[in-house]
């Protein structure tokens, strides 16, 4: 068994790892927000249609991003795959370091499925063939909230100003 290709688009190849019974998305190019709704429609089909728990999600080709798609996908669609069936997501990282922020923007707040970051899709492929366990979701909630508690009460960083 191999990779199927599922879905190709000038900004995304969809394809399905049959051995590993997992997704891989590989990004590509300059994205903007509308580009990655239109992506994360299909991959949601692909989701259904492949019944998978996994995800390799490869943004080694994208040369660039909007800041607003890392907001869409921290309070639309990242908190919505796991209802679709999604445990855990290898996200490799582009090498702009603008891409990477948004990235950050999008995984700041997710505490499930379970999403690592790479460098490198070989370290991710790797990660993802063997992880096993779940996010312990109370504790990360409450971590972060103790973490934003202390970080404001000692005036560490301004409290956040949202521009519309």
């Amino acid at each position: 068994m191999g990779i199927d290709l599922l879905v190709e688009t000038p900004s995304l190849s969809i394809s399905y790892d049959w051995s590993n019974q997992w997704l891989y998305l590989d990004w590509c190019g300059d994205l903007t927000l509308h580009l990655v709704q239109q992506s994360c429609l299909l991959i949601t089909e692909c989701f259904f249609t492949q019944r998978c728990t996994r995800i390799l999600n490869d943004n080694t080709n994208v040369t660039s991003i909007t800041s607003d798609v890392g907001i869409w996908l921290a309070t639309e669609f990242l908190p919505n795959i796991e209802a679709a069936g999604v445990e855990y997501m290898a996200w490799v990282h582009s090498s702009s370091i603008d891409t990477q922020a948004c990235t950050d923007v999008a995984l700041f707040d997710l505490t499930t499925p379970v999403v690592a970051l790479f460098n490198d899709v070989a370290s991710a492929y790797s990660w993802l063939r063997s992880v096993k366990f779940k996010a312990p979701v109370f504790a990360v909630a409450t971590a972060k909230k103790a973490l934003y508690q202390d970080v404001f009460s000692h005036n560490l960083i301004p409290s956040p100003v949202y521009v519309r």
